[in-house]
């Protein structure tokens, strides 16, 4: 059944044939300032299956974790209607014409949460938003975030099977072919710093995936080269669009200590690993 649904005067309404990928509470500082209540619902879709009549304004901000996203609403009424992200649209549940069928699982950005407002038990929760998206338990990610693929090879698309990450750092240091990898991460976010050093020196590109992508579409690379949450792989084509070609610098590379120092502590692990 497909989602339909408009803002209070009439003037702005929106249809999209998909089901919700995600259905959410938003207790954000800035959801609560859109919507004037306690928190947000959200109900996420591919971006491109939305279809909008009538024109909207919007309001482009940044969020505590360097997500950009742009709000739109109807300048007529001041509706609030959605927040569109590069790949993914986030309809407010009220301006739907029929919300009743709604299941919410997951809350997001709890640390945020005023104590009077109060939400049915039995929901996931998560403090902040870089740790929601994933249908598989303990993995999480927020599908609406850029995916890269970095590789040594002039690329139009990814088959199955291929790598992908949502850390651009990550992805960078891969399209150099290194053998090496040694990743210091300082924070939970994507947006945290994320050291990494490599021995890679072979010129690579940076490539971003056009596609939308959705919780059937990537899984947990099984045996990652680094930590679990960076690195994915794909279970359909998806195509790609470059963004740079890549030269690796001074300040990526190894020195030969560093190099010795991860190998040494790796065989006192019994890792077969190459990241550091």
């Amino acid at each position: 059944m497909p989602l339909t649904g408009r803002c209070l005067c009439g003037a702005v309404s929106y249809t999209s044939d998909a089901e919700p990928q995600s259905v959410i509470y938003c207790h954000c500082d800035d959801c609560r300032r859109v919507t004037g209540s306690a928190f947000n619902v959200g109900v996420g879709i591919p971006a491109s299956t939305f279809q909008l009549s009538g024109k909207t304004k919007g309001y482009e901000s940044t969020n505590d974790e360097g997500r950009t996203k742009i709000r739109e609403f109807c300048p007529e009424c001041g509706s609030q209607l959605f927040t569109r992200y590069p790949n993914t649209i986030f309809i407010k549940a009220g301006t739907l014409d029929h919300s009743e069928d709604l299941r919410p699982t997951r809350e997001i950005w709890t640390e945020m949460a005023v104590p009077w407002s109060k939400i049915p038990d039995g929901l996931d929760k998560f403090p902040r938003s870089s740790t929601w998206g994933s249908s598989q338990p303990g993995i999480h990610c927020d599908y609406s975030l850029t995916w890269y693929h970095g590789s040594q090879q002039e690329l139009t698309k990814l088959r199955i099977g291929s790598s992908i990450t949502q850390s651009r750092s990550v992805a960078k240091a891969f399209s150099h072919r290194p053998s090496i990898v040694s990743m210091s991460d300082e924070g939970e976010s994507l947006s945290d710093k994320l050291r990494i050093k490599h021995n890679g020196v072979t010129p690579g590109y940076l490539y971003v995936v056009s596609n939308d992508i959705g919780p059937d579409d990537v899984y947990p690379h099984p045996h990652p080269a680094n930590a679990d949450r960076w690195e994915w792989l794909t279970n359909r084509e998806l195509k790609l669009k470059l963004i740079e070609q890549t030269i690796a610098t001074d300040e990526e590379r190894l020195t030969d200590e560093e190099i010795a120092e991860i190998r040494q502590k790796q065989k006192e692990r019994g890792e077969e690993s190459f990241v550091g």
